[in-house]
Order: structure tokens, then sequence, then C-alpha cells
């Protein structure tokens, strides 16, 4: 019974005076975001997708997949700076199965037929002003 007592002893003793070894990562975690900016963006302008998509008779949740896809292939649209290439339109033609001729259809509208009052006003002013210099 004493060797017993003994024992229990050192490992209660023995453990206490040892803390447990941290374990140092040189990696720092990555950040997992399920929303890339591609769909805060789109998420931003749900009404103008919902027209978009009764127009072109089309699901909204397809309209936003090919959009999405496009946006990430041209992220200079996300920039405002408009140097798009449409040269993905077969992938995403492809991979939806949807003509081409429909993707463009898509695409062009969301772009330029589809224009908030914001970017209307924002097009009058930047054209007067180019239009009358100071």
């Amino acid at each position: 019974m004493k060797k017993l007592l003994i024992i229990l002893m050192f490992m209660v003793f023995g453990c206490k005076d040892k803390e447990p070894e941290k374990v140092i990562t040189k990696e720092p975690a990555k950040v997992v975001n399920p929303f890339g900016y591609e769909d805060a963006f789109l998420m931003m302008e749900s009404e103008k997708l919902m027209l978009l998509s009764i127009i072109k008779k089309i699901p909204q949740d397809t309209l936003r997949l090919v959009l999405r896809e496009y946006l990430k292939a041209n992220p200079e649209y996300l920039d405002g700076l408009g140097m798009n290439k449409a040269d993905n339109l077969d992938t995403i033609s492809q991979k939806y199965h949807i003509s081409k001729f429909k993707i463009a259809s898509i695409i062009f509208s969301y772009k330029y037929e589809m224009l908030t009052k914001e970017e209307i006003e924002e097009s009058a002013i930047e054209s007067y002003q180019d239009d009358n210099p100071e």
C-alpha cells in the first residue's frame, strides 16, 4: 500500500511542475471566406439580378453563377476600370450549358443596359464636364 501511495505522490507532484509543450507553427492560419468579392458585389445588386433574370428568362441562381464566373475572370470590372476581356465566354458557356450568344447577352445587359440612377447621373456629369471645360 505504501508503494502505491508513493507512486501516486510521484505522479501527482512530478507532473505538476511540467507545463505542456507549446506547439509553434510557422505558417499563419488561413482565413477562408465563403463569399468572394464577386459574391458580395452581386449581393448588393440583387434587384438588378432579379430583373435581368426575368428579362432573359433564366433562373436567378444560374444568372448569379454565370456573372460570378465572369467577374472572377475579369476582376477589373469590380475596380470600375471597364477593361474586360470576353475570352472566357466559351468556358462559361460550356460549364453552364448555355449558348455563347445567351452568355454574351446576359453580360452585355448586366454591364451596359442596367445602369443605376447614380451611374446615369455620374455619366451625365462627366459628359457635361468634358463638353464644358473651365
